[in-house]
């Protein structure tokens, strides 16, 4: 499938800002589009601001629904944002050169194990009920193969596709596998379901997580044998990992962290990301080996964990909450601008916005530069 007129001229704008521009991404898979990964710089706080994809639509009056359905169009769509934000947006995010495939956002990886995915009018698709009630489940849906599964084969099809028609001019690949395991047995098995395993079924809990490492497995060899490349950092995304409102410490530690570190062991380079709050465990965190980026969500310190992590080589951002984004209380602001100020001195740290109000990020972003030089 040719590019179109339009899409050309994109293609084009954003070789053009590849070369002249000093920050871009061009080799580092960033997890699906976004910049959590690279550009962590480390003689100064970054600021970042990612528009959350309602809002991306809105701005600039697309199909949110084609944009998710159609790679092509996906495709355009992103380099128009991306080069508008270039163009428009005076933080620090930096270019991404790199297109990143992906059928559906979150729902790629559970579309392969036969679960429902739910296309919301104006919204991100999700997977819908978890499909997993027991052990005779995972026997019977065994591990997925990256190639005939789910949506994949129709995003490796389109993955050749533009491969062919950019000839080179910009790098295009699959986005990475993100969830840790704690994340992606929630959703395959039900959250409520996890945390009374974890008290009174903590054998099946383990078939889970097993699976989980045989299935990131298939993924990262599938990914590595059509990319032709190492895949490198693997992502961990641990949302409900919180030992503030969801589970105890203990529990992080004896049923959790072990397969933390038996990942970090295998796969040399770990993106570790939890939004919850998780300060009582991020000595706990630091054994995990070859953690090279960490994610401070909303509720946990900054400065504390970044005290943790002086002097190795793992670098932070922070995620900021929308309430404080959005409807902040007077001071808060100033609070997580100064506590991230604070980590810098021990730590490479950047602050990011994930935000549906533009407007609201940028008067963020001009209090930081007033406190910030």
């Amino acid at each position: 499938m040719a590019f179109s007129d339009q899409q050309e001229q994109l293609i084009q704008r954003a070789v053009e800002i590849t070369n002249e521009a000093d920050n871009v991404i061009m080799d580092e898979y960033t997890r699906f589009n976004t910049i959590y990964v690279g550009n962590v710089a480390k003689e100064r706080v970054n600021f970042e601001i990612q528009l959350m994809y309602p809002a991306i639509a809105k701005l600039l009056d697309y199909d949110l629904g084609r944009y998710f359905d159609d790679q092509y169009y996906n495709f355009e769509k992103t380099l128009e944002y991306r080069i508008w934000h270039y163009e428009n947006v005076p933080d620090d995010s930096p270019f991404i050169g790199i297109y990143e495939m992906e059928h559906g956002v979150y729902a790629m990886e559970y579309a392969q194990l036969g679960m429902d995915i739910r296309w919301i009018k104006g919204d991100y698709p999700v997977a819908g009920r978890p499909g997993i009630k027991d052990s005779d489940d995972l026997k019977r849906i065994g591990i997925p193969d990256f190639f005939t599964t789910g949506h994949m084969p129709r995003v490796i099809e389109s993955y050749h596709a533009l491969k062919e028609d950019l000839q080179g001019r910009l790098p295009v690949g699959i986005r990475k596998f993100f969830h840790g395991p704690t994340q992606f047995v929630c959703d395959i098995y039900g959250i409520e379901a996890l945390y009374m395993d974890m008290l009174t079924n903590q054998a099946f809990v383990k078939e889970l997580f097993d699976f989980y490492c045989d299935f990131l497995r298939a993924w990262v060899n599938g990914w590595e044998q059509l990319h032709g490349r190492p895949y490198g950092m693997i992502h961990m995304a641990e949302d409900q990992v919180d030992t503030r409102c969801m589970i105890r410490a203990e529990t992080y530690r004896d049923q959790i962290l072990p397969y933390h570190i038996k990942l970090g062991e295998e796969y040399g380079s770990v993106h570790w990301h939890s939004c919850g709050e998780v300060d009582n465990i991020m000595e706990d965190v630091r054994t995990i080996p070859n953690v090279h980026l960490v994610e401070i969500g909303p509720d946990t310190d900054d400065y504390e964990a970044a005290k943790v992590f002086q002097g190795t080589d793992a670098v932070f951002y922070k995620c900021v909450s929308p309430l404080d984004i959005l409807t902040p209380k007077p001071g808060a602001q100033e609070k997580v601008i100064e506590n991230a100020i604070k980590a810098s001195e021990l730590v490479p740290i950047k602050l990011v916005l994930e935000t549906p109000d533009l407007d609201a990020a940028l008067k963020m972003l001009e209090k930081f530069r007033q406190m910030y030089n």
